[in-house]
Parts: C-alpha cells; sequence; structure tokens
C-alpha cells in the first residue's frame, strides 16, 4: 500500500495506492492519524485502492467516527465500482459521504477556485 498526501488551505487529500485489509491497517492509521484533528477536513481518494476487507470497513467506520466527535468533515472519492457495490450491499453507502471526484467535494465545500486550480 502507498499512501501520499497533499494539502489544500484546511484541506488534507489523503491518497490511498493498494489494498486496504488488516495487513495495511496499521500503516495506513499510522499515515492518517496526524491530520485527524479538530476542525479537520480530510478527503480519503480511493481510486487507486482495488480491495477493502472487513478490518478496512470498519477501520474506516471507526475513523468516520472520530472525525465527525472532533466537528470534521470526512469523505470518500473515487471508490471502484466493485467496492460501491460492496458497500451497498453491506449498507455502508449509508455510513460514508461518498463523491466520485475531489473536484466535487470542493465544489459542495464551496472552496475557493485556487485549491482547484492546483489540481
Amino acid at each position: 500500500m502507498n499512501i501520499a498526501h497533499e494539502k489544500f488551505g484546511a484541506i488534507d487529500l489523503i491518497k490511498l495506492k493498494g489494498k486496504l485489509n488488516n495487513a495495511s491497517k496499521k500503516k495506513f492509521a499510522q499515515s492518517i492519524e496526524k491530520y485527524v484533528v479538530q476542525n479537520c477536513h480530510i478527503i480519503l481518494d480511493m481510486s487507486a485502492c482495488d480491495f477493502i476487507s472487513n478490518v478496512g470497513f470498519r477501520y474506516l467506520v471507526l475513523l468516520d467516527r472520530e472525525i465527525l466527535s472532533k466537528w470534521g468533515k470526512f469523505v470518500i472519492v473515487g471508490l471502484s465500482d466493485e467496492i460501491v457495490e460492496t458497500m451497498n450491499l453491506t449498507g455502508f453507502e449509508n455510513v460514508f459521504s461518498i463523491y466520485s471526484s475531489v473536484y466535487e467535494v470542493l465544489d459542495d465545500w464551496k472552496v475557493g477556485g485556487k485549491y482547484a486550480k492546483n489540481r
């Protein structure tokens, strides 16, 4: 698993490449925990993630709860059709804020044009 980070003002964009499973959860958790602060805004780009295990889904639910408890915002973008289908079957599509692209989130959050131009 590879994890990359980009900063757009107050927004942290985390890009995940590979699988989110039991073997990679600890690395992912350690990478993202420093961005989970009061009033954080985190976009998790999973367009290069090809698999999420039960452990991965459970961690994402816990992460979402933690961010919400800190009055932050957490969204997931770029999910593959297979992962979306799994989320629909398990009810997770009602748990997360899911968008098709980073631009869609930035538009929804009314982020100024300078952030969109950096992408």
